[in-house]
């Protein structure tokens, strides 16, 4: 799954923002950033994907779960993978595609119609067993949709699936694999902060509490100056004593890394607090 993955989140940034993203402050030379070779690079990126895409409009992956340092999985073949193909779908909406429209309008289309077809009576976007990450990412593909088409279909599973994430929030300020888990930990936190963000941007009510606990919890996580981590766990180095990194967890035991640090980081930025000094 990994390389596929690494194809679509360099995708996803390496083409412009979607419409339900805040607009970027463009310089006078930042257009100068893009150049012909990357636009390229690009096409071809989104022409593999749209030729990988099942005619049902899914990307079949290995579905599973994190155990400890290991991934494991709950079949052996490729099966239909909910997160995956939002994550692939962003990507075509990052080149300013849209359902029905242009070269990629079928692929979006069709992408649309299953990722709808996941929705559960509870919320989640999920099958085969995917998780909160895969939710997370099918509301941010959602989020972008209705920025740019407004559909209530599109809608409607939105608010359901932001409702989810909302009252799925634990007592710790964070989210962990599924919903309504007593733990949290940073790289579930950021995915759904940030699709609560892009759902905020295009009108879907995010209450102000959730993104408040949400910016507690990764202030708690961080690691402060005179503090070591005391981590040395699953071949992962600790930033020890460090200050400014963040946990992957509250536990004072786990990991502070240059990953989770970007992930606390984004976390705060979705939140609205860049530029505060809290850490």
């Amino acid at each position: 799954m990994k390389p596929l993955l690494s194809l679509l989140l360099c995708s996803s940034l390496l083409l412009p923002t979607a419409v339900a993203q805040e607009p970027v402050r463009r310089t006078a030379n930042s257009d100068n950033l893009i150049d012909d070779e990357l636009r390229a690079a690009v096409d071809r990126g989104l022409a593999y994907l749209a030729s990988t895409q099942d005619k049902q409009g899914h990307w079949a992956q290995l579905v599973g779960y994190k155990l400890n340092s290991d991934y494991e999985t709950i079949d052996d073949n490729p099966l239909p993978h909910v997160g995956v193909s939002a994550l692939a779908l962003i990507s075509f909406l990052a080149g300013g595609h849209l359902p029905d429209r242009g070269k990629y309008g079928e692929v979006i289309s069709k992408g649309l119609q299953y990722v709808l077809s996941c929705s559960q009576d509870d919320g989640q976007i999920t099958q085969n067993g995917t998780r909160m990450y895969s939710h997370a990412f099918a509301t941010l593909f959602l989020a972008e949709i209705y920025g740019m088409v407004n559909r209530p279909d599109v809608r409607d599973v939105l608010q359901r699936s932001v409702n989810l994430i909302v009252s799925s929030q634990n007592a710790e300020g964070g989210w962990r694999y599924r919903p309504f888990a007593r733990e949290s930990d940073m790289s579930i936190t950021v995915c759904q902060v940030l699709a609560l963000r892009s759902a905020r941007n295009v009108g879907i009510h995010v209450p102000i509490q959730n993104i408040k606990n949400a910016q507690n919890y990764v202030y708690r996580s961080a690691v402060r100056s005179n503090e070591r981590t005391g981590f040395r766990g699953f071949g992962h180095r600790g930033y020890s004593d460090e200050g400014g990194s963040f946990r992957y967890q509250l536990k004072p035991q786990t990991r502070a890394d240059f990953p989770l640090t970007a992930a606390g980081i984004t976390t705060l930025y979705a939140a609205g607090e860049i530029g505060r000094a809290h850490v």
